[in-house]
């Protein structure tokens, strides 16, 4: 797609043209700079790019179109969709292809693989309260969250002193129900680049929690339950 957005920029600025998909594609690059050096930036920053790049890529394929019906340009057109074809079609390395502990997630096909047990498991939970690292499974169930947002709740109780007296005390208290986690605690400790909840969280849960599942699915990996 990347190929026809530039073939048709390259064929505006020759003459010297204006677009609308051109403008929409150049003005939405520069927005996606915005991810860069921000701690959390993942793919949702690229949407509009990507939503840019597929209607640019629409219009110059029709360009391109329009230009192997020329005898004289087709074997330069034939050699730039070949090529892009080629790209396209790399192979990248797989996770599984380097060694990696066990807790790792893997591929996202396997990281995905155990979301309808997890989502169901949260669904038809009896218990009350619910934390959960994977919001979308407390939405899916139709259950209220007590935190919104663990990763950016995180940061404000970690940078910005926010208290996390509350979620503690809930813990503590055991009236959590379930707690669902990305990750195993032993990890989560371990490994301060994660910093998916503050420690006082962490060792609350500790404290006073066990693992009784595990499944394969982002953010909702590990469950813990009240120790008896």
């Amino acid at each position: 797609m990347l190929v026809a957005a530039v073939a048709l920029i390259y064929y505006l600025v020759l003459r010297k043209a204006v677009s609308l998909p051109a403008f929409y594609i150049s003005a939405s690059a520069l927005t996606t700079l915005a991810a860069v050096g921000k701690l959390g930036a993942s793919s949702n920053y690229f949407l509009e790019w990507e939503a840019a790049l597929c209607l640019s890529a629409g219009c110059g394929y029709a360009f391109l179109r329009r230009l192997f019906l020329k005898p004289g340009t087709r074997p330069a057109v034939l050699f730039g969709l070949l090529a892009s074809l080629a790209l396209a079609n790399t192979r990248s390395p797989q996770v599984d292809e380097v060694p990696r502990p066990a807790w790792v997630p893997g591929p996202p096909a396997l990281t995905l693989s155990g979301c309808g047990l997890a989502y169901e498991y949260v669904k038809s939970y009896r218990g009350g309260p619910i934390l959960s690292e994977n919001v979308g499974a407390l939405v899916m169930a139709g259950k209220p969250p007590i935190v919104f947002e663990p990763f950016l709740w995180t940061r404000e109780v970690l940078s910005h002193g926010w208290p996390d007296t509350r979620v503690v005390n809930l813990i503590r208290s055991r009236e959590i129900q379930l707690i669902i986690l990305s990750n195993d605690l032993e990890i989560m400790r371990r490994d301060p680049k994660q910093e998916r909840w503050p420690p006082s969280v962490l060792d609350a849960i500790e404290e006073n929690y066990k693992l009784t599942r595990i499944f394969d699915c982002v953010d909702s990996s590990f469950a813990y339950e009240p120790k008896s």
